[in-house]
């Protein structure tokens, strides 16, 4: 609970000093932090196989069956969440973005893909018979990822707010979305 505190004050100090790419940092850290730290690390060599064979199944039109074989893969799911959170953040420290609106949004629509592929993850590993997290842990990393959306929307409306602030003080013309 102090994180989720600790990280809206930080929005909060933040969103009134206009620094907006400052939040786009701190919720990259925080993905890094609560949500990759309770995810086992997939082999090189699996995660590679698994993007090959998902790759091959789009390119044959055998789609349904091929991915259904990778899918029951023991790294599957944890691979999934690792490259869905690399494109989350990626987005979020991306330096030549259009504009800081574009960051934000292109992060929201990743971001969905990740809260998919993390209550996937957490959904198998549930079923298997070595589990991988504890209900305390599949608990902390649903608060966690609520956390982070909670974060990013945090930072979508304090760059609204901020774009609104300028216009209204009518800079409209020279505002630049950073």
């Amino acid at each position: 609970m102090r994180a989720i505190i600790t990280g809206f004050i930080f929005l909060a100090l933040t969103c009134q000093a206009s620094a907006t790419c400052d939040q786009l940092e701190h919720l990259a850290a925080t993905l890094r932090s609560n949500i990759l730290s309770g995810i086992e690390t997939v082999p090189p060599d699996e995660a590679q196989y698994i993007d090959r064979e998902i790759d091959a199944a789009l390119k044959q039109g055998n789609y349904n069956a091929r991915y259904d074989l990778v899918s029951k893969r023991p790294y599957f799911h944890a691979h999934q969440v690792h490259k869905r959170s690399e494109v989350v953040v990626a987005h979020l420290e991306k330096e030549k973005a259009e504009s800081q609106a574009h960051k934000l949004i292109e992060a929201w629509d990743a971001f969905r893909g990740l809260e998919q592929a993390v209550s996937d993850y957490i959904s198998f590993d549930s079923k298997r018979s070595n589990r991988m997290l504890s209900n305390a842990d599949a608990m902390k990393l649903r608060f966690n990822m609520k956390k982070s959306k909670s974060l990013l929307v945090y930072a979508l409306r304090c760059f609204v707010s901020e774009m609104q602030d300028k216009i209204v003080a009518g800079q409209s013309g020279s505002f630049k979305a950073n």
